[in-house]
């Protein structure tokens, strides 16, 4: 069909087109004069459409090739974001300070998101009804004083450091643009007061104030999310809680000023535990007194007593100088550079060296210190870290107090702890040396993943021998009060009168008790201090050694020390031992 035929066919479908019976020699099919004239005007109205049609084609073909040119192209306007209507503004958060996790992963401080709430004084346009407000949501604050405040003209000041989530949303709902809500940090302490010295506390800017967190602050501060998101501490809080329960109990009983414990392992360094009391809780840290904040454990220097003696022998089987069938006289007191001393526990007989350390004679000691001399005594203490600056990864520690010279009363005193002040952590750190073959190894609060190389000090045939006598005292001295059943608790007492307005008191004493177990194959030390225990069974034998036989028992499950049987007798093991020397 042609287009003319098309055109006719829109005005009259009914009339006939070509090769419909119309004779294809005449045009216009035969029609009369008004017929033609009806059908031209039809065509050209058809036509007028068409050419419309074409036109408007042309014109969006042509907008369609100018759009895809570089010129006609527009990036499109962005679209105006939505403004609320002017209210607290909200700062940004930004939260960054890690985690610190005991040895096994348990959290013992982490950091949440708080809301805190302040107020620019200059957009503040009727007080006492922001005033009435702001109370209202939060009762806790005083209306008179807070009036007072956001009636003065200076400029931001926080008005709330902790709001609930319910707090913050009504605030956030007042539309206030002179309020202001700012998010930070909440260090949180989940343990609560256990191991508060080891943690510390941070201030309200999030930065570390003691502990581990002043210690470590930077690292624990960097913002940088790595493999060492946490910081993880060598202390199992299981053990943790057994000797801070143990402790306070102790403390309680003998009424006494404070107390301490230590739990190291003596392979590695590594503190399980590590106590004072009194304590704070760190979630509120600000609030603790100083004599809450006091480490008694690492910071305060105490007079140690007959836990010293544990060195003297050390150092005299180390160089030689006595045997185990040696023998000293303590039937009566000795005087040194006019200084009287006496034995606590006399027994008024010549003594063995065994026996000297058995019942803990200062008599029999100082002799022995004697053999020593002044020099190689100071040396030897020297060598084991005790004239110095305690380690530790906290600032809460301290220097020895030593004596200004270094006399032949001063080497007699410091032979049995007297004349000398340490730490606790001192102590431990160095004891640990002669009873785990002879290698010192650095006292550390972090858990260690690789074996560290420590420092030989003393032969193992010395530590051998430090440990048979340590258990010795323990099965029949006067650490009869530590041995734990099952085991083979070894250790040494120690009770010294304080120093009182420059004169030694009788009735301000510390006492103490240091032990390892299990001794044949010795694991770990424990330490535990009573400061100024009362009652008339306040020495180091009777206050201190039962603590310890108690966290023993406590802590060698959680730490898989299986029971033994019980080891030989006493004297078995003493003629053990001097048989051994003889060859």
């Amino acid at each position: 069909m042609t287009t003319e035929t098309f055109n006719r066919s829109l005005v009259d479908p009914a009339k006939p087109v070509l090769g419909e019976g119309v004779s294809e020699g005449r045009v216009d099919g035969g029609l009369d004069g008004s017929q033609k004239s009806s059908l031209m005007a039809a065509r050209s109205r058809v036509s007028f459409l068409m050419a419309g049609f074409v036109a408007l084609n042309a014109v969006f073909a042509g907008k369609l090739l100018y759009l895809g040119s570089e010129k006609g192209f527009q990036a499109p306007k962005p679209i105006a974001p939505i403004v609320a209507e002017a209210g607290p503004i909200v700062a940004e958060k930004k939260f960054s300070r890690k985690d610190i996790l005991d040895r096994n992963g348990e959290i013992l401080a982490t950091s949440l998101e708080v809301q805190s709430l302040g107020v620019n004084r200059s957009k503040v346009k009727d007080p006492d009804l922001l005033a009435e407000q702001v109370v209202a949501i939060i009762p806790e604050m005083d209306l008179a004083r807070l009036r007072q405040k956001l009636s003065r003209k200076a400029g931001f000041i926080r008005l709330h450091q902790k709001l609930t989530p319910k707090q913050a949303y009504a605030i956030n709902a007042l539309g206030n643009p002179a309020l202001r809500l700012d998010s930070r940090e909440e260090r949180i302490y989940p343990q609560g007061r256990l191991g508060a010295h080891v943690l510390g506390f941070v201030n309200v800017d999030g930065d570390g104030l003691a502990g581990i967190e002043h210690f470590m602050n930077e690292r624990l501060s960097n913002g940088k999310v790595d493999d060492e998101s946490s910081v993880k501490l060598s202390i199992d809080m299981n053990v943790q809680h057994a000797l801070t329960n143990e402790l306070s109990e102790a403390k309680n009983a003998f009424r006494a000023l404070g107390a301490a414990g230590l739990i190291m392992d003596v392979s590695t360094g590594e503190m399980l535990a590590l106590a004072s009391l009194p304590d704070y809780d760190p979630n509120v840290g600000s609030k603790a007194t100083g004599e809450e904040r006091r480490n008694r454990a690492t910071k305060s220097l105490y007079e140690l007593g007959s836990t010293m003696k544990t060195f003297t022998f050390a150092a005299a089987f180390e160089d030689g100088l006595i045997s185990m069938n040696d023998r000293f006289d303590a039937t009566k007191p000795i005087r040194v550079d006019g200084f009287t001393i006496n034995d606590d526990h006399p027994k008024a007989r010549v003594l063995s060296v065994p026996e000297v350390f058995i019942y803990s004679s200062n008599i029999g000691t100082s002799k022995i210190a004697d053999l020593i001399g002044s020099d190689k005594q100071k040396a030897f203490l020297d060598k084991l870290g005790l004239l110095d600056r305690a380690s530790l990864e906290l600032t809460e520690v301290s220097r020895p107090l030593l004596p200004q010279r270094w006399s032949d009363a001063t080497r007699a005193t410091v032979s049995y702890g007297h004349g000398i002040s340490l730490s606790p952590l001192h102590l431990v750190g160095s004891i640990s040396a002669m009873i785990n073959g002879g290698v010192l190894h650095q006292p550390t609060l972090l858990k260690t993943s690789e074996f560290v190389a420590g420092k030989r000090v003393i032969s193992r045939e010395t530590s051998e021998k430090m440990r048979q006598l340590m258990r010795l005292t323990v099965k029949t001295g006067t650490g009869k009060n530590a041995n734990a059943k099952g085991y083979r608790v070894a250790g040494k007492t120690g009770t010294a009168r304080k120093v009182i307005k420059g004169q030694y008191s009788r009735k301000h004493t510390v006492s103490s008790f240091v032990a390892a177990f299990p001794i044949d194959d010795p694991k770990y030390v424990v330490f535990v201090l009573l400061d100024e225990p009362k009652g008339y069974l306040n020495s180091g034998g009777m206050a201190a050694a039962p603590v310890v036989q108690h966290v023993v028992r406590r802590i060698a499950p959680i730490l898989n020390v299986a029971p033994m049987k019980e080891d030989v007798s006493p004297y078995q093991r003493l003629s053990y031992l001097i048989e051994k020397e003889g060859k």
